[in-house]
């Protein structure tokens, strides 16, 4: 079982009462992470979205991800505000109660889609950088249990695959090569025949036999396989 905290601020300040006027304190919420916790349930924080110039500095960032190690947490999850249609009207009508000065500020930044995305590559590194230093993931690790065994291994390749799609959606922008990665996580999470004795039985030539993959391609699954074998053995 996993929890997932919704949490941006990291402490229950003028920003949150604005933003979150009807919800439980934060203070509150980390205490109930630390109790699920403390009976074995997986938590974390789901820091989505980061707000820009409200709680995006490096000790806002910081301060979320040592409080959820504190919590018992073990991952922050993090992803930018969209203010597309009646969601940036109303977000809108709260900046301006909260401060009308970022109004523009946020106006200039949303126009600009590479500003806008290397703004938050930069939040996404610090994210990064402190889950790193406090032992956290950044990400919610993918249950493979439950599946049937001679499948687990494809799931929790097409899991790295998902990732690196994020990653490079989170630092460039989506593109070709997000989605070239994230195409494969599909069709590895489709297989149904064990991608790891595919590779076993008929090398590079089985994996280029699966559908949309090339020889770049291939060569990223294998280099997953071997590099990351002794991970993918766990599993099984």
């Amino acid at each position: 079982m996993n929890v997932g905290f919704s949490i941006v601020f990291s402490k229950d300040d003028r920003a949150k009462k604005t933003f979150e006027s009807h919800t439980p304190t934060i203070s509150s919420r980390f205490e109930t992470m630390k109790k699920l916790s403390n009976e074995g349930i997986i938590v974390g924080t789901v820091f989505i979205p980061i707000l820009p110039f409200i709680c995006d500095t490096e000790e806002d960032i910081k301060a979320i991800v040592k409080k959820t190690k504190e919590a018992g947490g073990a991952y922050v999850l993090d992803a930018g505000l969209t203010l597309r249609g009646y969601c940036g009207t109303h977000f809108y009508r709260f900046l301006k109660e909260y401060d009308e000065s970022l109004v523009p500020k946020y106006k200039r930044l949303y126009s600009d889609q590479k500003v806008l995305g290397k703004h938050y590559a930069n939040s996404h590194e610090l994210v990064k950088k402190y889950c790193k230093e406090y032992g956290l993931g950044n990400h919610i690790k993918r249950p493979t249990d439950f599946y049937p065994k001679e499948v687990r291994v494809n799931k929790k390749v097409a899991e790295h695959f998902y990732l690196k799609s994020r990653e490079i959606m989170m630092t460039e922008g989506m593109g070709f090569r997000q989605f070239a990665f994230l195409r494969l996580a599909w069709t590895l999470d489709s297989l149904t025949k064990n991608v790891r004795e595919i590779y076993e039985k008929k090398g590079k030539k089985g994996l280029l036999e699966l559908r949309g993959v090339g020889k770049k391609m291939s060569a990223e699954i294998i280099n997953v396989l071997d590099t990351k074998m002794h991970r993918v053995n766990d599993i099984v």
